[in-house]
């Protein structure tokens, strides 16, 4: 008896032991993911239960462990993203997915460690504020902290300041600069600080940008803008003494359809503006080209143009009642576009605006209708 009674003491003790070891590992395994200190997230202010005003509600949290990065929708690196706030939409956290919420939601992306909701409504109030990785995913395990806070009725909501030039951020653009309704502004490389290249032809696809009171928000500095007089007599705003421009191809705020067209048109990014690529600072050459369509064949083959050109693309569709339209592409698998024109129909023409690519080579153009028997070379030379 006294033999039994050992063995299942020592038993116990292996099971028990055995059982230690378990809960050890399993605890060395949660925090294997971040090493020994994981990302963490706290919101400072308000504090939970908290009455605030009726008004714009700032939301200021303090980040641990967790490296934040202006680099919103591109790839992702461990230990570095941004945070998402939320207001009254609980965090979304499902892994792999973009912590995103459906339309209407009031909610930001952004690296900034505080954020205002304008004009919040009085009642009660919960705030969710999310680490995520660069390209909007939840962190595995997802870091989340919330609070609830009730705002008051006694003040009248503040003004949203008017600002005439304002930050807006989008998935593999980052923080650019956009003018009061939203709409993108670009640069070229072809300017220089205070001169503006663009020959007066293009201004109908590249148009220049001016406000006269310049009202920026904090993130930006109004000293850094400033307006100069182009050689017609139209004023232009400049930033950091590039002259700013619209895109005749984007429609509606958010639309950055010009970003990189010709290889010289680019958004202004602030934070690494102006960029330190060399800028060309020559007088833009110009070429024009005569293009028909008829019997659904192009008159030409091969079009040459120099590199960077400004160019002009007179189109004729000879074919009645046929649709024809003109792109260049990088090449023939027509995968990456360089210009897409409008397509016309019947016998009429239009006129084609953009800039050639800066690299010499050989591209591709094609009717995007009849793209199998319409095509050619597209030939930038030095």
């Amino acid at each position: 008896m006294k033999r039994i009674s050992q063995r299942h003491a020592r038993t116990s003790l292996a099971l028990f032991s055995i059982a230690l070891l378990v809960i050890t590992l399993v605890a060395l395994a949660a925090c294997s993911s971040y090493g020994s200190k994981a990302p963490s997230i706290e919101i400072t202010s308000p504090t939970n239960g908290a009455t605030v005003p009726a008004g714009n509600v700032t939301i200021s949290v303090r980040v641990s462990n967790f490296n934040l990065v202006d680099k919103l929708g591109q790839p992702n690196v461990s230990g570095e993203g941004h945070i998402h706030y939320f207001l009254d939409y609980p965090a979304p956290t499902e892994q792999g997915k973009a912590a995103i919420p459906p339309a209407g939601t009031k909610w930001a992306a952004t690296p900034a460690t505080s954020y205002t909701f304008d004009n919040v409504g009085a009642g009660s109030h919960t705030i969710y504020v999310e680490l995520v990785n660069n390209d909007h995913t939840p962190l595995n395990p997802p870091v989340v902290e919330s609070v609830t806070f009730t705002v008051s009725t006694a003040a009248t909501p503040t003004p949203t300041p008017q600002y005439t030039v304002n930050i807006a951020s989008k998935a593999g653009i980052g923080s650019h600069l956009v003018d009061d309704k939203g709409l993108s502004l670009y640069y070229t490389m072809k300017d220089s600080p205070g001169v503006s290249n663009v020959p007066d032809n293009l201004l109908t696809v590249w148009i220049p940008f001016y406000v006269s009171n310049i009202v920026v928000p904090p993130s930006l500095n109004a000293s850094d803008f400033d307006n100069i007089t182009r050689s017609n007599g139209q004023h232009q705003t400049t930033f950091r003494g590039y002259p700013l421009y619209y895109y005749d191809g984007d429609k509606s705020p958010g639309d950055t359809n010009g970003q990189g067209i010709g290889g010289v048109w680019y958004v202004v990014t602030p934070a690494n503006f102006p960029p330190t690529t060399a800028t060309p600072t020559a007088t833009a050459q110009s070429a024009t080209i005569n293009l028909v369509a008829h019997n659904i064949a192009f008159n030409l083959s091969t079009i040459t143009v120099p590199a960077c050109a400004d160019v002009t693309v007179n189109f004729s569709n000879e074919d009645s009642g046929i649709q024809h339209s003109f792109a260049v592409y990088t090449n023939s698998s027509a995968t990456t576009a360089i210009f897409i024109g409008q397509p016309i129909t019947g016998v009429s023409s239009t006129v084609y605006h953009f800039t050639a690519p800066c690299t010499p080579g050989t591209y591709f153009f094609r009717c995007n209708i009849h793209s199998t028997i319409m095509f050619g070379n597209f030939v930038v030379t030095s």
